[in-house]
């Protein structure tokens, strides 16, 4: 039976395997340790293909079980390290030295998805330390062949891309003396990177993709509205509806850019999905921002027209509204039933390729602007952000590679759309994913929130510090019952907030990082996938903004000369992948500036621990420079959250500013709503090891902290009231 199998893999790959190796000359020519990122059994196979040479495969210490898995191994000819695995690879190492093959090591820094029985968790820490042969590491995107078929409306499949092409890509070897662990690691993320970016289907258009997804399976359940009433529309009626609207604002809507003041619900679903169909870019407004702030989005962005609702009009008098606003429900309206109704016909009946060239929509989006976004402006004038469908496409890919929000789950979406977290991690994913949302127009409506999770039985819901604090005191433990786990984002994860959260409710909140630039995901801490069950997961660390998603790479450089430093060091932080944006609208001097030889220059102070975990030190904006020294205002607040904080307090009730200071360049202020003085402040910061440098040396006493509408510190309203202070 073995020879009969190895003799059909033989075959296909002769025949069936079209393999295309990129930097084969940097292989050595005798033995060497390969390390490839997520790898199956047919990625293995590839390898051999492309390699041409006898590889031997080194998995975990446990010996495959099951008859197929073990059928694989022993085709493969699968090698386990058993009790001693030193011990183990350096007898491999001494067989693939005598015969000049090749050992590939499985590893994986994130459980593969599918668990794949082959993993090897610790086999990088443990070829690093061994030094026996030069190291190659390699990628093949057979992984990512699997993870985009949602974009293309196909169903997973394990076996996806193996007869379409394999791409091999082979990274520098690595000597033996070496190959230490964090550079086989960035190697294989850099070779991560390169793969995802070179697929063509996050080319493909993003409101085409929607139309593939939405296509499939119209019955089911998609987006509800929870006020003022309940409302429910199933994957086929959202498309309907969005295709009538398309069809109407492709004659009536002039200009490429039309603006959405619109909060988290059905109707900002259809304005987003309609306007991408009808080849029109969605510019969602912050419409809490100040009227000059509006004007000034208005001006950079070149709208002409608006889409929203009567009450939004009502309840913000002062925003700029254009004479012809339109109304989304008398636009919906308008379209007529009977037209709706035709398109549902269609979108049930029409195979989803042939309904999309009947729409005219593009088969490719490539890098032309999708959607354009203005940063939340917390240190500065908001700052036009055009993401492109390969932007937001790539993105979506990244978050679904990891595999833990799933289609079959329900997302309470309460984030702005305005906002990029809710814009991508609500709207986009799932659309593109088909994940059923339930949506409410406000965080800040903790109620309507509790109840809809209850009601709605939903798995996972998003938000920040700021909206998740009033949870701990407004919400009835057994509402959150349904909920597996929460994702945080957007601003600093307070741990006293996240051990509360998670005594009270059972459920662990998932801190991620991401900008508006990177639209937005760059990091997350996930859940345990292999034990949904458990508290405990390989891939989570409180404190922590996760591990990269895959398809990103990042580098640590000096934030003075820009040299590379080690991945531990703190440092500026810099990315780079598919999602990381192509430049500000209309600011090209600013562009440049961030954007350096295909890095993003984030403006963050960040480093990696160990095991590959980014931590977030602070904004370089909102660091001192105090007699030569950078001292970081969020670390020091958050130490003063934590001697003199309210863990159910809602609200900032701390920040730390700097001032300009004849002495010594600048000094700090602790704005603050309670009674501290500046003695109990230091006398609690010495005595938990803070510097003389790293304390306050004035307490301001302000009646409340200023905060954007996104929950994020306005560090601009903070530094104001600093000054003020100061001067009387």
């Amino acid at each position: 039976m073995t020879l009969l199998f190895r003799l059909a893999l033989q075959i296909y790959r002769r025949f069936f395997l079209r393999l295309r190796v990129i930097g084969a000359t940097r292989a050595s020519d005798r033995a060497a340790i390969l390390f490839a990122h997520r790898v199956s059994a047919l990625d293995a196979l590839a390898l051999s293909a492309a390699f041409g040479r006898r590889i031997l495969l080194v998995g975990g210490p446990v010996a495959p079980r099951g008859a197929r898995a073990c059928a694989f191994a022993q085709i493969l000819n699968l090698r386990t390290l058993g009790a001693n695995p030193a011990a183990k690879l350096e007898e491999l190492a001494r067989e693939a030295r005598d015969a000049r093959a090749f050992l590939l090591v499985l590893a994986g820094d994130q459980p593969s998805h599918p668990p794949s029985p082959f993993e090897l968790r610790d086999g990088l820490a443990l070829v690093a330390r061994q030094k026996l042969l030069p190291v190659v590491p390699v990628g093949v995107d057979l992984f990512w062949a699997r993870t985009l078929r949602f974009l293309r409306g196909r169903r997973p499949c394990r076996f996806a891309g193996v007869c379409r092409g394999v791409k091999v890509r082979v990274g520098r070897t690595l000597a033996a003396d070496e190959a230490s662990l964090p550079k086989i690691r960035q190697e294989l993320t850099d070779l991560d990177e390169f793969a995802l970016a070179d697929r063509g289907e996050i080319n493909a258009h993003l409101g085409r993709s929607c139309l593939l997804t939405l296509s499939r399976k119209p019955w089911r359940r998609f987006v509800v509205d929870r006020v003022p009433t309940r409302r429910e529309l199933s994957r086929g009626m959202t498309l309907a509806v969005a295709i009538a609207l398309s069809r109407r604002w492709r004659r009536r809507l002039p200009g490429r850019r039309v603006g959405i003041v619109l909060p988290p619900s059905i109707g900002a679903t259809l304005a987003n999905l309609a306007l991408l169909l009808a080849r029109r870019t969605p510019v969602n407004l912050n419409f809490t921002l100040g009227s000059e702030a509006i004007k000034a989005c208005f001006r950079k962005g070149g709208m002409r027209r608006l889409i929203s609702v009567p009450v939004l009009r009502e309840r913000f008098p002062n925003f700029p509204w254009p004479a012809d606003t339109l109304d989304i429900v008398a636009e919906i309206q308008a379209c007529g039933r009977w037209r709706i109704l035709l398109w549902l016909l269609l979108v049930w009946t029409l195979p989803a390729r042939l309904l999309a060239l009947l729409l005219g929509v593009p088969r490719s989006g490539g890098r032309e602007e999708a959607c354009l976004l203005f940063t939340s402006g917390s240190v500065g004038e908001p700052k036009g952000v055009a993401l492109t469908h390969r932007n937001i496409l790539g993105n979506i890919a990244q978050i679904a590679a990891v595999g833990f929000l799933r289609e079959s789950f329900t997302m309470l979406a309460s984030l702005p759309v305005f906002h990029s977290f809710g814009f991508t991690a609500n709207l986009w994913y799932s659309l593109l994913r088909g994940m059923r949302m339930v949506a409410v127009p406000s965080p800040l409506d903790v109620k309507t929130i509790a109840e809809a999770i209850r009601d709605e039985k939903a798995d996972v819901t998003f938000g920040t510090s700021t909206f998740l604090r009033p949870y701990l005191k407004r919400v009835d433990p057994a509402q959150l019952a349904s909920l597996r786990f929460v994702v945080g984002g957007a601003e600093k994860l307070a741990p006293d907030l996240a051990r509360a959260f998670e005594e009270r409710f059972g459920v662990r909140i998932l801190e991620g990082y991401g900008l508006t630039e990177t639209s937005p995901v760059v990091t997350a801490n996930l859940p345990n996938l292999a034990d949904p069950g458990s508290k405990e997961s390989p891939c989570w660390q409180l404190g922590s903004v996760g591990r990269l998603l895959p398809g990103i790479t990042a580098r640590i450089a000096h934030p003075e000369s820009g040299e590379i430093l080690p991945s531990t060091a703190e440092g500026m932080l810099l990315l780079r992948g598919v999602n990381v944006f192509e430049g500000y609208l209309g600011e090209p001097d600013r562009s440049r500036e961030v954007l350096r030889g295909g890095w993003f220059v984030t403006g963050d102070i960040a480093r990696f621990d160990e095991d590959g975990f980014l931590h977030i030190v602070g904004r370089i904006s909102r660091f001192s420079k105090i007699g030569g020294e950078m001292v970081p205002h969020g670390t020091i607040e958050q130490k003063i959250i934590e001697l003199f904080g309210d863990r159910e307090a809602e609200g900032q009730a701390f920040a730390v500013v700097g001032v300009r200071d004849e002495i010594k360049g600048e000094a700090l202020v602790l704005l603050t709503a309670r009674d501290l003085t500046a003695e109990q402040v230091r006398e609690k910061l010495l005595a938990a090891g803070f510097a003389p440098l790293w304390i306050p040396r004035r307490i301001c006493r302000v009646e409340k902290i200023p905060a954007l509408p996104t929950g994020k510190l306005d560090v601009r309203g903070c530094e104001e009231l600093g000054r003020k202070a100061c001067a009387a």
